[in-house]
């Protein structure tokens, strides 16, 4: 029975070594990173701002110090009564003014602000989870904070004056028809949440050649499709500098199946105007990236 056994483990073994062989070429299924705090602000509670209703909300702007997923924003705060929902909603930073946020949303969430802690003195850094939208390195943000009832059920935003050098905090009372900033504070209490995902293209918007009066040549380049992805549609949005809103022009796609460089010729409609722009690549996993935001001046015509 034994001398049986010994050549049935000698018949199966070469079989089992395959198999761990086979198992071990496979390959590895990359971890998923978990969301940590990519930037934030804090320090002492030197002022409270105060939001509810529909005139009255804040923002505050923040300057990516490195490319991730945004994930949450979580503000400092309390609750008075029965505030409701909470909403954080991202937005591009005018880069005219850059205490004015511009266009149209990018991401948003919301969350109950009903369970929040009801003084100054046991406020949290309340998680606010936001659809997920790829965060440029080195491009200006902003996260408009809105929600709460009335006076007796509103959200309070803690801030102070400690100085964050990557943005501002402003605060309306009129539905946007004048800011102040942060009712006397520079600044929330904040922290902004994401991870770094390789599904991504990774993209830079770069400096554009050819320039006259009348066209330029935009320049991008792609170092990464993204993994697992097999090719990216690549394009460019662009306007005038002083816009406030949406990019109005666009240039029409085009699909690279491996890393590299791609360039958009366009016809500018004034000369001696300043512009900006910038690469956009979408992968066919679906994941979208926009490169930094870059800012050239045409030639002035010579036309008088």
């Amino acid at each position: 029975m034994k001398k049986n056994l010994s050549k049935l483990l000698k018949c199966l073994l070469p079989a089992v070594l395959l198999v761990v062989m086979l198992i071990s070429a496979l390959p590895a299924i990359p971890a998923s990173a978990a969301p940590s705090s990519q930037q934030s602000h804090a320090g002492a509670l030197e002022t409270a701002i105060s939001i509810y209703g529909a005139s009255r909300y804040a923002f505050q702007t923040f300057t990516a110090n490195s490319s991730y997923v945004l994930s949450s924003f979580r503000p400092r705060v309390y609750r008075t009564g029965s505030p409701g929902p909470i909403t954080a909603t991202l937005y591009r930073v005018n880069p005219q003014s850059p205490g004015i946020y511009m266009g149209s949303a990018l991401a948003s969430g919301n969350v109950s602000g009903d369970s929040l802690p009801t003084t100054e003195g046991t406020s949290i850094y309340f998680e606010i989870g936001i659809s997920e939208f790829y965060i440029q390195e080195g491009d200006t943000y902003a996260i408009v904070l809105s929600g709460g009832v009335d006076s007796a059920n509103k959200i309070t935003l803690l801030a102070n004056n400690d100085g964050f050098a990557g943005g501002y905090c402003y605060y309306t009372t009129n539905n946007g028809g004048s800011w102040v900033q942060g009712e006397g504070a520079n600044d929330m209490l904040f922290q902004v949440w994401g991870e770094v995902l390789d599904t991504y293209p990774v993209l830079t918007s770069d400096t554009p050649t050819s320039i006259t009066d009348t066209s330029a040549d935009l320049q991008g380049i792609l170092s990464d499709l993204g993994n697992g992805a097999t090719s990216a549609n690549v394009s460019f949005e662009w306007d005038y500098y002083v816009s406030s809103g949406d990019p109005s022009f666009t240039t029409d796609p085009e699909n690279l199946g491996e890393a590299g460089t791609f360039d958009a010729g366009i016809s500018l409609p004034i000369g001696g105007r300043p512009y900006y722009f910038r690469a956009k690549a979408t992968n066919d996993l679906g994941k979208t990236t926009y490169g930094n935001t870059v800012i050239f001046n045409s030639v002035p015509s010579l036309l008088p």
